[in-house]
C-alpha cells in the first residue's frame, strides 16, 4: 500500500461569478457587501491556516461569490497550496504565484 501525501479540499457547489469579474467589470459595491465579501476572505484565510495550509495565490478570480447579495464568498483554486511546514522549502524566486498579484 502506497501512502500519498497529498491534501484534497472539496467544495458542495463551484462559484458561477468571481471577484476577478466584477472587477473587470468595474461593477460598483456597496460597502456592506464589499466589507462582507473581505470579512469572508479573511475568515477563509485564518480557517486554512489554522489547519496548516496556506493558499500561496489569492486574488481575486481566486474568490468565488456564490451570491453577492447577501454576499457568499469562498476561496477557489488550491493547485499551488501546500502545508504551512512545506512553505520553507522554496528558494527565492521558485514560489508559484500570479505575478500581478504578488508582493514586490
Amino acid at each position: 500500500m502506497e501512502v500519498v501525501d497529498e491534501v484534497y479540499m472539496m467544495f458542495s457547489s463551484v462559484a458561477e461569478e468571481n471577484l476577478g469579474n466584477i472587477v473587470k467589470l468595474g461593477t460598483p459595491l456597496p460597502d456592506q457587501i464589499r466589507i462582507a465579501i473581505y470579512q469572508q476572505c479573511l475568515s477563509g484565510v485564518a480557517f486554512i491556516h489554522q489547519q496548516g495550509v496556506m493558499h500561496r495565490d489569492l486574488k481575486p478570480a481566486n474568490i468565488g461569490l456564490l451570491s453577492v447579495d447577501p454576499p457568499q464568498a469562498i476561496l477557489l483554486d488550491f493547485g499551488v497550496a501546500t502545508r504551512e511546514s512545506e512553505s520553507n522549502n522554496h528558494y527565492a524566486g521558485t514560489i508559484p504565484h500570479t505575478q500581478e498579484h504578488c508582493h514586490p
